[in-house]
């Protein structure tokens, strides 16, 4: 999107704002962006969201740490590698979980799905950044619950080594382009939107 918006308007110089959910929104909401690409916000008044795609949890975890986990499983390469539900729910009960804090989009989340399961577990780490959630489950310490858009987008090669479960039953999270309603827009930014 932005290089075919520079492609289009060469002389509009962008500056991007990167953050979890809570900055972006507070950022958004205080008139410090213009414009926010991310989730619908809940608590926000007077925000237009124009939805752009919707994007699905997963877990995603490393077999190695099911390895380490689930010793005596025998062929484990077979077993986990096709989706069984209550395989699924054992590894969220006994491998560490990685997630992100209560506050962010994830960790609510997180924290609603295992209350739902009925699974009470206690994060092996708690992190306010993706970049170290994502880090920490493909070095293998822990398995998370995340978004397909940073599981298929970051650096790091999760499809070829990791395990990518879906989550049955779980509503995507719509993902939208959102801006304050009553602010009055510049050429620029309404070009941009």
């Amino acid at each position: 999107v932005i290089a075919e918006f520079q492609s289009k308007y060469p002389l509009i110089n962008l500056q991007l704002v990167e953050g979890n959910t809570p900055d972006v929104e507070e950022a958004l909401k205080k008139n410090l962006v213009d414009v926010a690409i991310g989730y619908v916000p809940k608590n926000l008044k007077d925000i237009t969201s124009l939805p752009l795609y919707k994007d699905d949890f997963r877990l995603v975890v490393h077999p190695e740490l099911l390895a380490r986990t689930f010793p005596t499983y025998k062929h484990q390469p077979l077993i986990f590698k096709c989706y069984n539900e209550d395989m699924v729910n054992d590894i969220m009960r006994k491998c560490p979980l990685l997630t992100m804090t209560p506050n962010t989009t994830i960790g609510t989340f997180v924290h609603e799905y295992l209350k739902n399961l009925g699974i009470q577990v206690k994060p092996f780490l708690v992190t306010k950044d993706v970049s170290t959630l994502l880090s920490m489950c493909y070095s293998g310490l822990g398995y998370m619950l995340c978004l397909d858009t940073f599981i298929n987008h970051s650096s790091y090669a999760f499809s070829q080594r990791h395990l990518i479960y879906p989550l049955i039953g779980e509503k995507p999270i719509q993902i939208a382009l959102n801006y304050q309603t009553a602010k009055q827009s510049s050429p620029n930014i309404k070009a941009f939107i």
